[in-house]
């Protein structure tokens, strides 16, 4: 009897598995060296899909390189003490009285991307995202809150460093 109830349970147990979905996983897009590692017919999760590369193919490793600098107040003087200067490295932002480390870097186009930061300052943590912005010639970068109204972002000139 114990072999008869065995066995209902693993037919009734297979007939409701359902095929798997792929994982949105951490994997980089594939490359040369990866088309090795993957049989014909096989495709990375990484790369393009029908309906579009997958959360980690978006992915940034940081903040790109036209971005990075030192930026302040389209008015400002550039020094440490301006209270709109910001330092932008590709995995941290430097504000007046905080720092934001990158979490997360998706682009946006091709002159804006998209930061989650964990901030600290003044003895208080939290979470924010910026649009970040780049002028047609790389001079002006124009940060928004998310939820900010992009008329109302101020607009930063770049520093000499």
């Amino acid at each position: 009897m114990r072999a008869f109830a065995l066995s209902v349970i693993l037919v009734l147990s297979a007939c409701n598995q359902q095929e798997a979905g792929p994982v949105d996983s951490e994997v980089s897009p594939t490359s040369g060296a990866d088309d090795e590692q993957t049989l014909p017919g096989e495709r990375s999760l990484a790369d393009e899909t029908e309906t579009g590369p997958t959360r980690a193919a978006r992915q940034l490793p940081g903040i790109p390189a036209p971005f990075v600098g030192v930026w302040d107040h389209v008015n400002g003087n550039c020094m440490p003490a301006s209270d709109l200067r910001m330092e932008i490295e590709p995995q941290r932002i430097t504000f007046y009285e905080s720092v934001g480390t990158v979490r997360e870097v998706s682009p946006l186009g091709e002159d804006a991307v998209g930061v989650r930061l964990d901030m600290e300052g003044e003895g208080e943590t939290w979470d924010s995202t910026l649009r970040l912005t780049l002028s047609d010639d790389g001079e002006i970068l124009t940060p928004s809150n998310a939820g900010d109204h992009p008329e109302d972002a101020l607009a930063r000139k770049r520093c000499d460093s």
